[in-house]
């Protein structure tokens, strides 16, 4: 069988399309594509967002931890340095009023001749020279001596000297030798 074919020249039963059914169609057809995409892509860098604010707010967190962590650290250690900076002030207020001290030092050091002598020295505010240590007898005469003839001491004693069976044999003795500076030199300006 054959089949027809028919021309038609009437009008057609639809009204041609207008502009605003062209865009109705393409905004049902391809432009919810487009929507669409652009929605899907602005969700995905919404959530990259919230990922990256979480990570940035996780770094500030840790840092923020490890700065506490230090104050806390260096808080400690606070009345430690405080202390130490109060002694280099004092240090520094005696080195600079060490001046009437520093000859009698001197000399009482140049008393001491043999320099693999064991002893300490101090020298109280009050103005009382204080030697001790361990030393030959012979020698700690000799150091007695010195301080009684200089015009630097009065009241030369030596408080204590103790001896030990192998030091009576070295002629050696730990002793205390003390006297007191003169009153004179104590109150003379710095030289």
């Amino acid at each position: 069988m054959k089949k027809e074919r028919y021309f038609n020249l009437l009008k057609p039963i639809e009204s041609p399309k207008s502009a605003w059914d062209k865009i109705y169609d393409w905004i049902i057809g391809k432009a919810r594509i487009v929507l669409l995409s652009a929605e899907i892509v602005m969700v995905v860098i919404f959530f990259a967002k919230v990922v990256v604010d979480n990570i940035e707010k996780n770094k500030l967190e840790e840092f923020d931890t490890v700065q506490q962590e230090l104050v806390n650290l260096e808080s400690q250690y606070e009345e430690e340095f405080r202390q130490v900076q109060a002694r280099v002030i004092d240090y520094q207020n005696l080195w600079q009023n060490s001046s009437n001290i520093f000859p009698i030092y001197n000399e009482v050091i140049s008393y001491i001749d043999n320099p693999s002598s064991q002893f300490s020295l101090s020298i109280s505010s009050s103005g009382t020279v204080t030697i001790e240590g361990y030393e030959q007898l012979v020698r700690l005469k000799k150091i007695e001596t010195l301080m009684k003839a200089s015009d630097s001491f009065d009241n030369v004693t030596i408080n204590t000297l103790s001896l030990e069976q192998s030091d009576v044999v070295d002629e050696k003795g730990r002793y205390s030798l003390t006297g007191q500076i003169d009153s004179n030199l104590l109150l003379r300006d710095p030289i």
